[in-house]
Parts: C-alpha cells; sequence; structure tokens
C-alpha cells in the first residue's frame, strides 16, 4: 500500500443508511391539549363576576330610585300648571285631581292636593312603598320645592 492510498482510506467518508423506525407513542409522550376550564379558571371568573356585580347592582338602585323621583317631581310640576290654569278660571285653588282629568296615583307614588284655602295649594307625592323612594315631595302655589324624609316632619328646601 502506498503512501497514497493510506491517506485517501483514513479520510474517505463512508457512506451510511438512515434507518427510519416507527413505534407507538406512550400516554406520557402525548400530551392532549385541554377541552375545557379548570376549576381554578371557573373559580376566578365566578370572584371577578362577584365584584363587578356587587359594584353594579347599588348603582343600578340608585339610578331607578332617581329616575322615579324625578318622575314624581314632573309629575308635581305638571298638577301645579293644571291648578293654575283651574284659577284662571275660577278664582279658586281647591280642585281634586279629578277636577283636573289627572290620576291620585302612578306605580310609585301618590299624589295629593292639600288646599288650606282658596288662595294657595301644597301638592304632594308620597312613595307607596318606602322602598321605592325613602322621601316625600312637596310643591306649593309660590312654586317652593321641598322634601323630606319619611317618618320625619321637617321640611327641607329643594328636590335633590
Amino acid at each position: 500500500m502506498s503512501l497514497l492510498t493510506s491517506i485517501k482510506s483514513k479520510y474517505t467518508v463512508k457512506s451510511f443508511q438512515l434507518k427510519a423506525t416507527f413505534s407507538t407513542p406512550t400516554c406520557q409522550e402525548i400530551q392532549k391539549p385541554s377541552k375545557g376550564f379548570s376549576l381554578i379558571e371557573l373559580m376566578a371568573v365566578v370572584v371577578i363576576l362577584g365584584i363587578l356585580i356587587s359594584a353594579a347592582i347599588p348603582a343600578y338602585s340608585n339610578y331607578v330610585r332617581n329616575s322615579r323621583e324625578m318622575r314624581a317631581t314632573t309629575q308635581l310640576q305638571t298638577i301645579a300648571m293644571k291648578l293654575e290654569k283651574h284659577y284662571n278660571r275660577t278664582m279658586s285653588y281647591q280642585a281634586s285631581l279629578g277636577d283636573l282629568n289627572l290620576p291620585a296615583q302612578d306605580n310609585w307614588f301618590q299624589y295629593r292636593i292639600v288646599s288650606d284655602h282658596q288662595k294657595q295649594y301644597i301638592i304632594v307625592a308620597s312613595p307607596l312603598n318606602p322602598q321605592v323612594s325613602p322621601q316625600e315631595f312637596s310643591l306649593n302655589h309660590y312654586g317652593l320645592h321641598q322634601r323630606r324624609i319619611l317618618g320625619t316632619r321637617e321640611w327641607v328646601n329643594g328636590w335633590s
């Protein structure tokens, strides 16, 4: 053997074959993606929803109460306007809500006219249920708006 052949054989790349083998994977090798939520994830969602609802319900309740009170005060102004028209015709404030073609109550408030004289009046809106509103509203012939908390005697100026 010559020196050249021995160097060639030393650095010659021998061919090789790659054999592919296929086998059935074991349970540990297979990781299926989860198809649902874990208990912890569901509990986190329930807690977050509880916090959001606990903040939203009082705000919504106040909104509903304020809108009902606004409707009652608007009805007081409507009654006062009709009483003024009645006064212009008869020169007397003594009239009932039936005379003015107005209902004595709606779903949340009862309305009444308290007239001591022919020359003055007070209209009062009282809630049918204390849960609807904790206060009564009044309007007199001078246009003075007053309110009072149910169960008290003192009227306070202003409706808000």
